[in-house]
């Protein structure tokens, strides 16, 4: 891994796990001793409950979250990938002009786009 790391997780289909992804990977990150800032693009803000909560039960490692909004998302997330070693980004399951920011933002390194397989999908799987 780099010394830096800006990580997007994000998708149109809702219900695929990109919290989980997110919450999971930035935990990782702070646990690797990278200093670590989880963003929370999603209206649902899971993101940021989950850290707030860990906080709340004194759970290491602390997660510094915040809930950024707007389509000038890339001016925020390029300030937050100079300041942090990592900067793992949760944006909602629908298009939205926080995902569309986030993916043209310079400093996003990789995109994560889970998808979840349907009933069709797994009828094609051979035997």
């Amino acid at each position: 891994m780099r010394d830096k790391q800006c990580i997007l997780v994000g998708g149109e289909k809702g219900g695929t796990g990109k919290s989980t992804i997110a919450t999971n990977l930035a935990t990782m990150l702070k646990l690797a001793g990278f200093d670590t800032h989880l963003v929370d693009c999603d209206t649902q803000l899971t993101s940021l409950k989950f850290a707030t909560r860990r906080a709340a039960q004194g759970i290491a490692p602390a997660l510094v979250c915040t809930h950024l909004a707007g389509n000038q998302l890339h001016v925020a997330l390029t300030d937050l990938a100079a300041k942090y070693d990592a900067v793992v980004i949760d944006c909602g399951g629908q298009d939205s002009v926080e995902l569309r920011s986030a993916m043209i933002t310079p400093c996003v390194d990789v995109m994560i786009i889970p998808v979840q397989a349907g009933y069709f999908d797994l009828g094609m799987t051979p035997k």
